[in-house]
């Protein structure tokens, strides 16, 4: 039991989330890695869209994926990515 908790302490940090960050007018950037054993690259792929999507959601617009990067689980690489984008007009 020990063990369990003690695991669970150790893997719920595992995930980073920079939140949305303004990169200049109308252009923002959200990061996001997890380096937790069950960490896949659609799933942090997928909340970090998500976290665009509600971000420009709050002002009743939509997004705009302008660019960014995915690095991909590999032998001793945990799963990144990096979406940028711009808020729109519906």
């Amino acid at each position: 039991m020990k063990t369990l908790i003690i695991a669970a302490i150790l893997l719920a940090g595992c995930a980073s989330n920079s939140g949305v960050v303004q990169m200049g007018k109308d252009a923002y950037m959200v990061a996001r890695s997890d380096n937790s054993p069950a960490a896949s690259l659609s799933s942090i792929k997928s909340a970090a869209l998500r976290d665009a999507s509600d971000h420009c959601a709050k002002t009743g617009d939509t997004y705009s994926v302008t660019g960014g990067y995915d690095v991909p689980r590999s032998l001793g690489q945990f799963p990144q990515t990096e979406v940028q984008f711009k808020c729109v007009a519906k």
